[in-house]
């Protein structure tokens, strides 16, 4: 018969077995939360640790999601949000630590209205706290990349223009089912965006659900005059006076002034507007880049037939200054021109790339090529490449002021110059213009009386005050 002391001592030890079992139990299931994990994966789960049963009294803990490859957006949905009213929180930040957006702050029970959140960022940061008296369920969130990039979006002009005129072209966009946010290439995010200068523009897209969509490309082309300004002289004395003209008889013309300048030309690559190698202006046509694709540079095709010359601006470095490297003996640029819609070129000059041994265009050189007679057709397309190169940061060179006159009517014009006060006919082409400043800036709006499009120059003229300095007795009569 079993004495009641030993039935004590098995009670006891069963008691102890059970609780032992259960405390097992508990640390197996409820790894709770604690300090920071950051997370790299694209998609996942984020929660409290606790799993069937409630989390812990004083938790600290922070979730930082910063995935390898951000695309776009993330998405987070909570599946499971109950806390202590207002001790207990849970907070989401966009972007990496808590200094950024919150976009959603939760206390309390929210099973009835689980929220749903967006990180525009494609990072986020949840921040989990409690204090150490009532706990609850926890929370428990999703988060995913969302790509729809079958949803392309559709930019059109409001006005109908593709071509820059006058004023400014509106662009704007539309979406099958609806847009949620837009990102232009220009860095806007309103729904439209006004355009004064040629280029292209982009726009990606994400939907009304706020999965990342698809991109659309809008070309502006230059609707304006092509006109060349200049200037007899850049330096006179003060109150002198220099000749002033406006060209408008070109086929083709650009001096890279205006930004989104590509979209006057069939193609370029590796070029790209800066004055990294110089420039006549503000800015120059300047290449550099890769060994592949051909640092180039294509117009349209063009009606060459009553065009005698290609006029440019040539540079190629012999220095070794950072962003504008010597063109070493080999590297050299050829201009060439195709009639078969660019399938073939034909060779029309070299420019010899000689190394520091290089002079002749060192700095900005002008040149008029002649046009050979078999590229004076109605479809001609004239080309700028360099032979060969050594890569990124290597061998560069520029052009400048790029105008292929022609010899035919060049249209109705008529001009507006300013300061009017300053020259001789403000509503002529070729005024002369008075100096009566230290500096001068003459510019004129050429208006084509056909289209209405408008094109402004500007040119600066300096005024030169001579010094003199007396060495003894100076009388001036």
């Amino acid at each position: 018969m079993l004495t009641k002391s030993i039935l004590k001592r098995w009670s006891l030890a069963l008691s102890i077995a059970l609780l032992l079992i259960a405390a097992g139990h508990q640390t197996a299931t409820a790894q709770f939360c604690s300090g920071t994990t950051t997370l790299t994966a694209p998609s996942g789960t984020i929660n409290d640790g606790s799993g069937a049963a409630s989390y812990a009294n004083n938790s600290n803990c922070t979730w930082i999601v910063q995935p390898f490859v951000t695309l776009d957006s993330l998405i987070i949905k909570f599946t499971e949000l109950s806390t202590q009213a207002v001790q207990d929180s849970v907070i989401v930040y966009d972007g990496i630590g808590t200094g950024g957006t919150i976009l959603g702050s939760y206390t309390g029970n929210q099973t009835a209205n689980l929220p749903t959140l967006v990180a525009p960022s494609g990072t986020f940061t949840v921040r989990f706290r409690t204090n150490n008296t009532t706990v609850n369920a926890g929370f428990t969130l999703q988060y995913y990349q969302c790509l729809d990039l079958l949803v392309l979006p559709t930019i059109t002009s409001a006005g109908g223009t593709t071509s820059l005129c006058a004023t400014p072209i509106v662009l704007q966009a539309s979406a099958p089912g609806g847009i949620g946010s837009y990102r232009w290439s220009t860095g806007e995010t309103t729904p439209t965006i006004s355009v004064s200068n040629p280029g292209v523009y982009t726009l990606q897209i994400t939907t009304a659900a706020q999965c990342l969509g698809g991109i659309d490309t809008f070309i502006v082309s230059d609707g304006r005059p092509n006109a060349s300004l200049s200037s007899s002289a850049s330096l006179v004395c003060l109150n002198g006076t220099t000749q002033l003209n406006v060209a408008t008889n070109f086929v083709f013309a650009d001096d890279f002034e205006a930004s989104g300048a590509v979209a006057n030309w069939g193609s370029w690559s590796n070029a790209s507007q800066s004055i990294a190698c110089g420039a006549i202006g503000t800015q120059a046509l300047y290449f550099n880049g890769p060994t592949t694709p051909i640092r180039q540079a294509s117009t349209p095709a063009l009606d060459l037939t009553n065009s005698a010359t290609v006029d440019f601006q040539l540079k190629i470095s012999n220095t070794t200054s950072t962003g504008c490297e010597v063109a070493d003996a080999g590297e050299d640029v050829v201009l060439e021109y195709s009639t078969d819609g660019g399938l073939t070129f034909n060779l029309i000059a070299t420019y010899l790339a000689g190394g520091a041994a290089n002079t002749a265009y060192a700095n900005f050189t002008q040149v008029n090529e002649p046009i050979p007679l078999a590229a004076q057709t109605t479809s001609t397309i004239i080309r700028w490449r360099q032979l060969t190169n050594s890569g990124n940061n290597f061998d560069n060179w520029a052009i400048d002021d790029v105008q292929i006159p022609s010899s035919a009517a060049s249209g109705s014009y008529t001009y507006a110059w300013t300061p009017a006060g300053q020259v001789s006919n403000a509503t002529i082409a070729n005024p002369v213009g008075t100096v009566s400043q230290d500096t001068t800036v003459f510019t004129v709006d050429v208006t084509d009386q056909n289209t209405g499009c408008v094109r402004t120059k500007s040119i600066t003229v300096l005024a030169y005050k001579p010094t003199i300095t007396a060495n003894g007795p100076l009388t001036i009569c």
